[in-house]
């Protein structure tokens, strides 16, 4: 494992331990229907101010998404949806390139780490309720990949595309695991620079349709 997977590792993590702790939930006798609203189209919004300064405070990546999706169920009655938190990362090595990145996320996953009820409760896995992005740039080498990608375009730009493998952590070894095997991934190559994008599966036609207007919405920092 490379030093880069560690702090990845330990953000997801954090993720699920937020994701099991019932108070942070607050669902009644286990029972969690989805709303009609967790499946309406996703719509995308400027980054908050916050997001964006850690954008610019992050120079080396180059490109930044313009618009995010934005949580609107909140996790139980007479509270907000979470909002958006953006978390840099200095430079890493990941096997053979040196890669700096940034994630973006809000709300925390349901997985079988969550118990073992989480599937009555993976509807909140979708961008009404968390969303868990992460964009990486190489600033020297190709970045490491999953051998199951394939090639593809996406968000106008042609690369590999690696398919989540399955739910929660354990859900690729080795090669299989790279960025997260529980998210959607794609690599490209965008001028002399490569970049890879990941977002967290919530549905694997769903999830790519929306990497790719993710993808599409990547701007030039200083332009933000």
């Amino acid at each position: 494992m490379s030093a880069l997977r560690l702090p990845l590792l330990a953000i997801a993590a954090a993720l699920t331990s937020v994701a099991i702790d019932p108070s942070a939930v607050a669902l009644d006798s286990g029972a969690d229907p989805p709303p009609k609203a967790a499946f309406a189209a996703v719509r995308l919004y400027p980054l908050p101010v916050r997001a964006l300064t850690q954008c610019r405070l992050e120079r080396a990546m180059q490109l930044c998404p313009r618009r995010l999706p934005r949580a609107s169920i909140a996790y139980r009655h007479g509270t907000t949806p979470p909002a958006l938190a953006a978390e840099r990362f200095g430079l890493r090595q990941n096997g053979t390139d040196v890669e700096t990145g940034i994630s973006f996320t809000y709300g925390a996953p349901w997985e079988p780490d969550s118990g073992p009820d989480w599937r009555q409760h993976a509807w909140r896995n979708r961008p009404c309720c968390f969303l868990h992005f992460e964009l990486w740039h190489a600033v020297r080498g190709k970045p490491v990949f999953p051998d199951s990608a394939q090639p593809a375009m996406l968000g106008g730009h042609p690369g590999d595309l690696a398919p989540a493998t399955g739910a929660g952590l354990g859900c690729g070894a080795g090669n299989a695991g790279v960025y997260f095997c529980n998210h959607v991934r794609f690599r490209w190559k965008q001028r002399s620079s490569w970049f890879v994008a990941t977002l967290h599966n919530f549905g694997a036609v769903e999830t790519t349709a929306l990497l790719g207007r993710i993808i599409r919405e990547l701007r030039p920092i200083a332009t933000l």
